[in-house]
């Protein structure tokens, strides 16, 4: 049963699903995303590509593409991280002692992620 499934499922080249050259693409994307960094994977894909007839423009815009969706994961993902290192700094630094540091320091609580979505 799984051996069938493997054959004849799960080989969208063997099949012609996907043109070689658009696998590849996606490959590249997948596997150079910041969430996602694989080195080996995207240098695979990389030669790939190049030998299916991929051009460098291509490689270069994909991977261009691939780093702005990292750059959005990192921008949404920075107010929450802010907060609950907040949330986790108050709770190891109970009472007065975390009051005296906020003080000293003049450091301002963050806002919490998403608050004006409602």
């Amino acid at each position: 049963m799984g051996r069938d499934l493997h054959q004849n499922d799960y080989q969208p080249l063997d099949r012609g699903v996907l043109q070689r050259k658009l696998v590849d693409l996606i490959g590249v994307a997948l596997n150079s995303g910041g969430t996602n960094l694989n080195p080996d994977g995207m240098r695979r894909h990389i030669k790939t590509a190049l030998q299916a007839g991929v051009s460098r423009e291509e490689i270069l815009l994909v991977l261009k593409m691939a780093s702005v969706v990292s750059f959005d994961a990192c921008m949404l993902a920075t107010p929450l991280l802010l907060e609950e290192a907040w949330a986790r700094a108050k709770r190891v630094f109970r009472g007065k002692c975390f009051e005296m540091m906020v003080a000293r320091d003049g450091v301002e609580p963050p806002t919490p992620a998403f608050s004006e979505l409602g």
